[in-house]
Order: structure tokens, then sequence, then C-alpha cells
């Protein structure tokens, strides 16, 4: 059983929330990553969601796909906002 924290996530209405900066720069970040390392995300601020899903599914991929990261970053410099 998974407990109310996991990677550095708050839980709200069964999502995970942007506690720590994981998936933005901001908490009004929301969403959820999935078994293999695909992810869906809305951040409320930028107005924006985005998702990433492979075609290829990797059971060993149990936790953050490291790629889910750089999207992220890719996103967000595209609208020419700062992570930091």
């Amino acid at each position: 059983m998974l407990g109310p924290r996991v990677a550095d996530h708050g839980w709200g209405l069964g999502y995970m929330l942007n506690q720590r900066g994981v998936n933005g720069p901001n908490p009004r970040i929301f969403g959820h990553g999935g078994l293999g390392g695909s992810f869906g995300f809305v951040d409320l601020e930028h107005r924006i969601g985005y998702a990433y899903v492979m075609n290829r599914f990797d059971a060993t991929k149990a936790n953050a796909d490291p790629r889910s990261v750089v999207l992220s970053n890719e996103v967000y410099a595209a609208l020419g906002v700062n992570r930091s």
C-alpha cells in the first residue's frame, strides 16, 4: 500500500500535487505518472497540459522516465518560463 507521500508529491483528489517543484515551476501543477514511464500533468497557472506516453511498454521503468523531465523543461522553455 502506498502512503500519502510518494516521489516527493502530495496527493489531492487522486492526483499528484507539485509540492516540491518536480514537475514544473509552481505549486498549481497536478497530474499523475503511470507504469512504464508515461505521465500527464496540468499547469493551472500557465494554462497548459502535457502528457508523455511511449509506444513500447518497458516494465523495468517503475519510476519516472528521465525523458519526462527533459520534456517538461522543453515545454516551459518554449513558453519562455524559467523553471527555477
